[in-house]
């Protein structure tokens, strides 16, 4: 995908990573979750679980103090959007004495968003019901 179809996306990331934040800080990921999900479509051959990662990294960079599971709640509304069963899983790795927590969007075995994630524990999951 290229061009202005892949550009088109990025209207759409920037509003869910908004909607996260803002939803994320008023009433919770669990709620949030719930008020992301949307009916999923069919599955949109143009629009693929890499292309949403690229457009929620993209408008991440217009949106400040965006946090990991604001960006992975918007690629996993945005994944369904476009017709992809997609979650957020949440987990956590040791350095030193310290937790670090982490959430990323998943889609089958790919990662959409949330980089690298084989050092963590995963905790829990964020899924359909």
């Amino acid at each position: 995908m290229t061009g202005p179809r892949r550009a088109a996306i990025l209207g759409p990331a920037l509003v869910a990573i908004v909607v996260a934040g803002l939803a994320v800080r008023l009433w919770g990921p669990a709620r949030t979750a719930r008020l992301l999900a949307c009916r999923p479509r069919r599955a949109d051959a143009a629009v693929h679980p890499e292309t949403v990662g690229w457009a929620v990294r993209t408008a991440d960079r217009v949106v400040p103090r965006t946090a990991c599971l604001e960006r992975a709640l918007a690629a996993r509304a945005l994944c369904r959007r476009y017709g992809y069963a997609a979650s957020v899983d949440v987990g956590c790795v040791r350095e030193g004495e310290h937790l670090r927590a982490h959430s990323w969007a998943v889609c089958g075995e790919y990662t959409v968003v949330g980089g690298d994630v084989t050092a963590f524990d995963r905790l829990g999951r964020i899924a359909d019901p």
